[in-house]
């Protein structure tokens, strides 16, 4: 960002040459229209390109999980690929259609008294296609400038502590579009006006210059002055301790965990295997009407404590569900087995060995 600074700060020399003192032949002035052009563009393009990179990425920051952060080296990438774009416009401009130099003549001044007359002249930077090259480089540069406002809006409630000075990145480029749209019109217009025309180039790149270093680099300035070197080290030493320590309680939670886990399925294995056992096995009715029925529902009973002790214990790490569903359905299954076991002592014959019952047939 600083280099692109001296750049304009260079660039605004260049147009600004005296010549009165400084003539420059017709051989070498296109290399001094390139230089402009060049400067310019290289200029704006480092100045403005890091604010642009670096909103662009405080723009994805904040739409985007830790998975997908962001590399420093992206932000290096996105100013290389608009200096590499303006290298391209640069060397196509120059191949297809060179820039020369033009002289623009005004109307003769004579002074009568001094006998004296002046022939007034302007030097230009010119081409077949001028109009053209410039209405491209002003279109992407207001793209940029565009998109640039658009993603500073959009970030204005963004905050993270790897890019603080966002909110005074977006005032940066507040201030540098808002000065661009705003000369980029009146340099068409008075271009046939050199000292206007300068004047107003000039004050443009001083105070979009300035006004941007002033709020993206006092602040900086003003808190390495205010607070001392070992106080950062220290309250980065004291968050690293403190992911440290969250990080130790996170694994011995977890280790804590799977021991519960692992217990917690011993125990629900055991509890699969006495219900297919007790629950789902055929048992004769007569069993049931000597000691099987007690027995039965007693060993329910306490399957159903068990069941309900276990299903506590799970529910938390998301197993108890199923045990409180098999404690139901034991309730339904017994009370479905009492419902039968009165029926059936209402009839004599369930009672009858079936040798009694065949004799009184006969």
């Amino acid at each position: 960002m600083l280099v692109g600074f001296i750049i304009m700060f260079l660039s605004m020399l260049l147009f600004g040459l005296p010549v009165e003192e400084i003539s420059i032949s017709e051989r070498y002035f296109p290399l001094f229209c390139y230089g402009q052009v060049v400067t310019i563009m290289y200029g704006f393009t480092l100045s403005y390109g890091a604010m642009f990179s670096k909103i662009l990425m405080v723009h994805r920051l904040g739409n985007i999980t830790m998975k997908n952060w962001v590399q420093t080296w992206k932000f290096y990438a996105i100013i290389g690929f608009l200096i590499g774009l303006d290298t391209i416009i640069v060397i196509i401009w120059i191949s297809v259609d060179s820039l020369r130099r033009s002289v623009e003549t005004f109307d003769s001044i004579e002074y009568v008294e001094e006998n004296i007359k002046l022939r007034i002249f302007m030097e230009h930077c010119t081409s077949h296609n001028y109009e053209l090259w410039i209405g491209l480089i002003y279109s992407y540069k207001g793209i940029l400038l565009f998109f640039g406002l658009f993603l500073a809006y959009e970030s204005r409630k963004i905050k993270t502590k790897l890019l603080n000075d966002s909110r005074l990145i977006s005032m940066a480029i507040y201030n540098v579009a808002i000065l661009c749209f705003i000369t980029a019109p009146v340099e068409i217009i008075i271009s046939s006006k050199p000292d206007a025309s300068f004047a107003f180039f000039a004050v443009t790149v001083v105070l979009s210059t300035f006004l941007s270093m002033g709020l993206i680099f006092i602040p900086k300035i003003q808190y390495i002055c205010q607070v001392p070197a070992y106080a950062e080290e220290q309250e980065v030493k004291t968050s690293q301790d403190t992911y440290k320590e969250r990080l130790n309680a996170l694994q011995n939670e977890n280790v804590a965990l799977r021991s519960e886990i692992i217990e917690a399925e011993k125990k629900l294995a055991e509890i699969k295997q006495n219900l297919n056992v007790n629950l789902l096995g055929d048992v004769h009715f007569n069993q049931q009407q000597s000691s099987g029925y007690d027995w039965r529902f007693s060993r329910g009973s306490q399957i159903r404590e068990w069941l309900a002790e276990t299903g506590t214990m799970l529910l938390r790490i998301g197993g108890g569900r199923y045990l409180f569903d098999r404690i139901a359905q034991m309730e339904a299954l017994e009370g479905d087995n009492i419902g039968r076991f009165f029926k059936a002592r209402n009839s004599s014959s369930m009672f009858l060995p079936q040798e009694i019952e065949s004799d009184t047939m006969l």
